[in-house]
């Protein structure tokens, strides 16, 4: 993550997720709203459902970004690509 701070952009930290797999592709799309931000990971395996996907929800909360929640599909099946 980069800020601005007085005229330039700053690196603040990085974003990872709370569970990382490889080849999840956490990162593949992002959605940005002011202090919160939701991460794609749309080839994450939820349970046996391998490439399911699933979406992190991270907020901004005294200059620090906390992952909030992990979003999964209620009823995954394989390559549904959730969180593209």
């Amino acid at each position: 993550m980069f800020v601005r701070s007085g005229g330039a952009w700053v690196y603040q930290e990085k974003l990872t997720s709370c569970d990382p797999r490889a080849r999840d592709r956490f990162g593949e799309s992002v959605a940005v709203w002011h202090d919160t931000i939701v991460v794609g990971a749309p080839q994450d395996a939820v349970g046996d459902a391998g490439k399911a996907g699933s979406a992190h929800v991270f907020v901004r909360a005294d200059g620090a970004w906390v992952e909030q929640s992990r979003l999964d599909n209620p009823s995954p099946s394989s390559k549904e690509y959730f969180g593209q």
